[in-house]
């Protein structure tokens, strides 16, 4: 796995991008601002060979260059997907098979559950309860956890979890949804 860090050189306002493939530097970039030829025979001196050893260069190179790590969020998909594989290893003790129909598939329930929710922070809160609720849908649901099955039932498989959730006073929305936020989506 490739992480990447800022390193920003205050004497010349200079932007770089460093890399660090399993612990140990990978690339440098420079993302903005100018380097002298002076600057860059010893660009060397400022790049932490590894990432362990950021914190001395932090100290060594105090007011001079500043190290942050850059962080990426993930994506409304990538929080579907892993919601979607954590589920089905769970559930079927084997890591599942995911391809280019799986993620079309996944797709178009993102889309589903967006335009229902609101938006996309809200489809993926319905997604987690459908997917924590699964022991609870009829039988015929519950033996076909797979994504295509899933999205071409999707409007199925959401009036049975609203159907479940009326029908218990312990019902999963109940249960699974207690923030405030997601009181926007306990059915009546």
């Amino acid at each position: 796995m490739i992480k990447h860090y800022n390193a920003h050189i205050a004497i010349s306002n200079t932007m770089l991008k460093l890399s660090y493939r399993s612990g140990k530097f990978y690339k440098a970039e420079k993302i903005n601002g100018k380097l002298s030829v002076k600057q860059i025979e010893k660009l060397g001196a400022i790049i932490p060979p590894t990432e362990a050893d950021f914190g001395d260069y932090n100290v060594r190179f105090d007011g001079k260059v500043t190290y942050t790590i850059i962080v990426k969020d993930k994506s409304t998909y990538q929080l579907f997907n892993d919601a979607w594989h954590a589920f089905y290893h769970e559930l079927m003790k084997v890591k599942p098979r995911f391809n280019k129909a799986e993620g079309a598939s996944l797709k178009g329930i993102i889309k589903y559950l967006s335009e229902i929710g609101g938006n996309e922070a809200k489809g993926f809160e319905l997604w987690q309860v459908i997917l924590s609720s699964w022991d609870a849908l009829d039988e015929f649901h519950k033996k076909n956890p797979d994504l295509k099955y899933i999205n071409g039932n999707i409007m199925r498989i959401y009036e049975n979890v609203k159907r479940i959730n009326q029908n218990s006073s312990e019902g999963i929305f109940a249960t699974a949804m207690e923030s405030e936020a997601a009181s926007d989506f306990r059915f009546k």
